[in-house]
């Protein structure tokens, strides 16, 4: 396709760490086979050993269009995904994201290219897949719903898939470096909430890639949890998650764990982690230019001081105890470490 307003240049990160090599493979197939032709794409890994990178680099072989480099140390996704961006090169507008084992629909960079319009974001529906391409759900959206615009939802419990995800590459201008977050911060929610901070975010329903369900998958797609698209794991602690990396703190658990130490834990990982999420985007993107969204970021920063801001997530909680909401109900797990915070005040 010739370049252009209407064929820019995208430029693709992917983050890599001990690739199943068929997976990858398959991935990078689909990538190559995209209608959008004009691309480039750079795989940072994350410290794989011999055997990952052998086969990265034999997968990639013979066509220039990616560039690979490899961490010295291990960095974690968030920071790996960071680092893929940092190494983009100059001249592409556009920044799509890419995991190691998805598998893309050939129109999915065109289709995300023509979708983005005048919003600094674009995102798809994903179908779930299994290993051998079974379809388990033609859609990621079995308990939950795409934010429609929300910047505190956002901030509790993100939507925007970074696989899903194409954007303007000035986003990057604020974006990077990434704020350091206690828990388990996720590359795509805060880059989503710098998007939605500063403008809009657009939404195409229906799949644009199959995300592929395997052993091996840092986090999986498990009925109604939030899961790996959700870029949080707030809701996990309440047994609203799925992310086997905190099992410890699943409802399953709360014979062996005292209530008290899983409050703990949500405040230090989960409210914490929203609190100083809130404040770095505030930082790079104050003031708003959307008086709605100001208010909305007001109130997700004043959490840990202000009556008025508990009882607006108090009130959210119980809107949302029941039905198919943005958050999957992690507001319950902010206020459960509020409560710890409120009653272990500092000294």
């Amino acid at each position: 396709m010739p370049r252009g307003a209407d064929h820019p240049t995208v430029a693709i990160a992917m983050a890599t760490h001990e690739p199943d090599r068929e997976l990858l493979a398959r991935q990078v197939d689909s990538i190559r086979a995209q209608t959008h032709e004009d691309w480039v794409c750079v795989v940072s890994d994350d410290a794989s050993g011999p055997a990952g990178v052998k086969a990265i680099e034999e997968v990639l072989e013979g066509d220039e269009r990616f560039v690979f480099s490899r961490s010295p140390e291990r960095l974690g996704f968030y920071r790996n995904f960071e680092r893929a961006l940092g190494l983009l090169p100059e001249g592409p507008e556009l920044v799509a994201l890419a995991d190691q084992d998805d598998v893309w629909h050939p129109d999915k960079l065109a289709a995300l290219v023509a979708g983005l319009g005048g919003a600094d974001l674009v995102h798809s529906d994903a179908r779930i897949v299994g290993r051998d391409g079974t379809v388990i759900s033609p859609t990621y959206w079995t308990g939950r719903k795409p934010n429609d615009g929300d910047l505190a939802a956002l901030l509790i419990a993100n939507t925007v898939t970074g696989a899903a995800s194409l954007f303007r590459r000035d986003l990057l201008l604020r974006a990077l470096p990434f704020p350091e977050l206690p828990g388990s911060p996720y590359h795509d929610q805060w880059l989503a909430a710098v998007a939605l901070a500063r403008g809009e975010i657009a939404y195409l329903d229906r799949p644009l890639y199959d995300y592929v369900q395997h052993e091996a998958a840092v986090l999986g797609h498990v009925g109604d949890g939030p899961g790996k698209a959700s870029g949080e794991s707030a809701a996990a602690a309440f047994g609203g998650g799925s992310d086997p990396a905190r099992g410890a703190m699943a409802v399953g658990a709360e014979v062996t764990v005292p209530r008290g130490v899983r409050w703990r834990q949500a405040y230090e990982d989960e409210t914490r982690r929203v609190v100083l999420t809130a404040e770095a985007l505030a930082s790079r993107c104050e003031p708003l230019p959307d008086p709605t969204r100001r208010q909305q970021l007001a109130r997700v920063l004043n959490l840990e001081r202000s009556p008025a801001a508990m009882a607006w997530l108090t009130t959210r909680a119980l809107r949302h105890a029941h039905g198919r909401t943005e958050t999957a109900g992690a507001e319950r797990t902010l206020l459960a470490g509020l409560l710890w915070h409120l009653t272990h005040p500092r000294r």
